[in-house]
C-alpha cells in the first residue's frame, strides 16, 4: 500500500510544472502542506498569519495555478499512509527525488532500523506512565520524522496511548523540518516540532502538532514542574 502510494505520488509529481525539477516541486509541496497543517494547530495569531503568508509565497512561484490546485489530490495519496504509520514515506520520496543532502549528514534511514531502535529504547513504555500519567520523548536530530513514527508505532504496539506521550523533535534544515512536521502531525503525535540546532540551542521556528492541544487539556503543560522550578530559582536569586 505505502509503496504504491509512493509510486502514485511520484507520477503525480512528474505531471507538474516542467520548468522545475522534482526536488524543487517536492520541497514546495512539503512547505505548503506544512503551512496548511500547522496554521490551524497554532495557538498564536501572529504565527497563523505568518504561515498563511508563507503558503502564498510558495503559491506565487507557480505561474500556472492548475499545478497548485493539483496538490491537494497528492496530499490525499499520502495522508492515509502516513496516518497508518509503519513507514517513513516522505523520507523515501525525499531520497528518490534527491531532496536529501549527504554533505550535511542527511541520509534516509530505513524504517526497519528506526523501528528496531524504538523497540530497544522503549522496552518498558508502560512503566513510564507511572506517577504523572504521561512521559516525554526528545528527538534532537529528527530528519523527516522516521524515528518519531517508529516510536509512535512501538507505543501503539504496546497499547500505550499516543495522547499520553509528548514529543519534541528538532531538525536543522527547513525543507526537512517541513517533512518531519507533516509526518509527526498526521501520525497523531502530541508535541512540538522545531526547526533549529540542538547543539547551539538556536531556534528558527517551531510548530505544535494538532494533537498537542488535546495533550495539554488532558495533562497540562508537559514541563510545568520544570518551568515552576526555574521561576522559583530566578525569584530566589533576585
Amino acid at each position: 500500500m505505502a509503496q504504491d502510494a509512493v509510486k502514485d505520488f511520484l507520477r503525480a509529481l512528474d505531471r507538474l510544472d516542467h520548468s522545475k525539477g522534482r526536488r524543487e516541486i517536492f520541497t514546495d509541496f512539503c512547505e505548503m502542506f506544512y503551512c496548511a497543517l500547522a496554521k490551524p494547530a497554532s495557538p498564536f495569531a501572529d504565527q497563523r498569519d505568518q504561515l498563511e503568508a508563507q503558503y502564498m509565497r510558495v503559491v506565487a512561484r507557480y505561474r500556472n495555478k492548475d499545478h497548485v490546485r493539483a496538490m491537494p489530490s497528492m496530499v490525499e495519496i499520502l495522508r492515509p499512509v502516513i496516518e497508518a504509520g509503519g513507514r517513513d514515506v516522505l523520507g523515501e520520496i525525499a531520497a528518490e527525488v534527491g531532496a536529501l543532502n549527504p554533505h550535511i549528514g542527511q541520509f534516509f534511514t530505513p524504517y526497519t532500523v528506526s523501528r528496531a531502535i524504538a523497540e530497544m529504547t522503549l522496552p518498558d513504555a508502560e512503566s513510564l506512565l507511572a506517577g504523572r500519567g504521561f512521559f516525554t520523548l526528545c528527538e534532537p536530530a529528527c530528519g523527516s520524522g522516521g524515528m518519531v513514527i517508529a516510536a509512535a508505532d512501538t507505543l501503539d504496539g504496546r497499547n500505550v496511548a499516543l495522547s499520553d506521550c509528548w514529543v519534541e523533535a528538532t531538525e536543522l534544515a527547513p525543507s526537512v523540518y517541513h517533512m518531519a512536521y507533516i509526518q509527526i502531525a498526521l501520525r497523531g503525535v502530541s508535541g512540538k516540532v522545531i526547526c533549529g540546532n540542538s547543539l547551539s540551542g538556536e531556534i528558527q521556528t517551531f510548530a505544535y502538532t494538532p494533537a498537542a492541544s488535546d495533550f495539554v487539556l488532558r495533562h497540562g503543560h508537559p514541563f510545568a514542574d520544570q518551568i515552576a522550578a526555574r521561576i522559583a530559582a530566578n525569584d530566589a536569586a533576585r
